[in-house]
């Protein structure tokens, strides 16, 4: 599929400003090519609670265990800058409650981390993982995901955060990783 599919056709359009922006960087900084593997590229973090219910080996074993390989990752202590950029789109919806995310994401370290993998029938490797990740919303999910119980809880302590599409896995990818880090 056209690169261009992932940047530009968005519903949102503070997040087409957004998107075709970032495409414009990418096309200028980064080499020749570097968008044919992008449907087989993720991004993922694993939330406050995961940390402390000491789940990461567990949840990442779930992942490789999916012929998913974790190309990168590291733990990260989110900042308000870190928050208001990997959730630049949904802040203003939540504007009343979003001290609660500040709180919750100050609670402990998050590990973020990119993914690649073969999309195995599914549009791109985010959807597969979306698929494997489940719903945002615990109690509703099926108990093959990731995040039903034991790991979830609520729709807030859900456990992991995962990308939508290609660009928004590169988008999200780059609040903590270097342009060298994704290559």
């Amino acid at each position: 599929m056209n690169k261009q599919h992932y940047f530009l056709n968005r519903a949102d359009e503070s997040e087409q400003l957004i998107y075709k922006d970032l495409l414009e960087r990418l096309n200028n900084d980064f080499p020749v090519g570097w968008d044919n593997q992008i449907e087989d590229f993720s991004f993922i973090m694993l939330k406050p609670n995961a940390y402390l219910s000491d789940v990461i080996p567990e949840i990442i074993a779930k992942i490789k265990a999916n012929n998913i390989e974790v190309m990168a990752y590291k733990l990260e202590k989110l900042t308000e800058e870190h928050l208001d950029n990997l959730y630049c789109f949904i802040k203003a919806k939540y504007a009343n409650s979003w001290w609660v995310m500040q709180k919750v994401y100050s609670l402990a370290p998050c590990l973020v981390a990119i993914l690649k993998g073969k999309k195995h029938g599914y549009n791109h490797l985010s959807s597969r993982v979306r698929s494997l990740v489940g719903s945002t919303t615990p109690i509703i999910s099926s108990d093959a995901t990731i995040r039903y119980a034991p790991y979830s809880m609520t729709r807030i302590f859900n456990t992991i955060h995962a990308t939508d599409d290609p660009a928004s896995a590169i988008r999200e990818a780059l609040v903590f990783f270097s342009k060298e880090e994704l290559l």
